[in-house]
């Protein structure tokens, strides 16, 4: 049994069947005080989620994934997980390789700026982390 499980990458690509296998599995290997962490890196609600759900209606099929909080908290709950915290990040959007050098400058300063100004919905950024109990 362990104390501590991550999954980073795997939830928003993963089909709906695969997650409940998955959060099923992971359930079973934790202590009952156990924790699961996983990363969500393309939010449903934030600006770069808006474009690829946009993108994916305009192609007429699904290029790329997006899942919202509301949307993956129900899946825990229904596999036995309570949400213990939710972190946002990733508020700056991504440039590609030819706007590196801006990102190295930008991105800092912005996540601050996020970070500080309670004003700026959480769910505009890019990605979140949940730290996630067994519930009994």
């Amino acid at each position: 049994k362990f104390d501590v499980v991550s999954a980073f990458r795997f939830f928003l690509n993963s089909e709906p069947a695969l997650r409940t296998s998955a959060l099923l599995a992971i359930r079973a290997a934790m202590n009952d005080d156990g924790h699961l962490l996983i990363n969500i890196h393309v939010n449903r609600s934030s600006p770069l989620g808006l474009v690829y759900r946009a993108r994916n209606v305009l192609r007429r099929r699904v290029i790329a994934n997006t899942l919202g909080l509301r949307e993956f908290q129900s899946v825990l709950a229904a596999e036995g997980f309570s949400v213990a915290d939710v972190r946002w990040y990733g508020l700056y959007p991504r440039t590609g390789p030819w706007g590196a050098s801006l990102a190295e400058w930008m991105v800092p300063r912005v996540e601050r700026v996020f970070r500080d100004v309670r004003a700026i919905p959480r769910s505009w950024a890019q990605a979140y982390m949940i730290l996630c109990s067994k519930r009994q």
